[in-house]
């Protein structure tokens, strides 16, 4: 074996560990961090114009302990010339993913209902998946050449 190739071999063993270490470092950071790892949305739209939605969210707490999570879901909004919308909103349910019922509160600020979940006097961690279910009445703007959810 030559000189050059061991160099060679040193120099790409070098490359592939420095390679390897920010991706392995990256990974359990991510774990450490609190994230949403996955987010569905199932919308089902009525002859009316109303809609029913359901969000599936699994998140994961990270290292933290929390109580729970917020979702804002945007009730408001600034429609065809600027003229506000207004849509009402009806939480139906918000469970876990087996369909336990979960303690949730509802509150409107800002053009959004403020659905926080969870139980103020028990702490979570780890990845727990929230369901939540609502209606949404008028959702779907109609315009001549289209029609449009928001």
């Amino acid at each position: 074996m030559s000189r050059g190739f061991g160099r060679q071999a040193f120099v790409l063993a070098c490359f592939l560990f420095i390679g390897f270490v920010p991706g392995t470092i990256s990974a359990e950071s991510e774990m450490a961090s609190e994230h949403i790892e996955a987010f569905d949305v199932d919308i089902t739209i009525g002859q009316l114009g109303e809609i029913d939605v359901t969000e599936t969210i699994r998140y994961h707490f990270g290292a933290t302990e929390r109580h729970g999570i917020y979702r804002d879901i945007p009730y408001e909004y600034a429609g065809q010339y600027g003229v506000k919308r207004s849509m009402p909103v009806d939480v139906e349910s918000v469970t876990d993913a087996n369909g336990t019922a979960l303690r949730f509160e509802e509150s409107r600020t800002g053009g959004y209902l403020r659905v926080k979940i969870g139980d103020p006097n028990r702490l979570t961690s780890g990845t727990l998946t929230y369901v939540i279910r609502y209606s949404v009445q008028d959702a779907i703007g109609y315009f001549t050449d289209f029609d449009e959810l928001y």
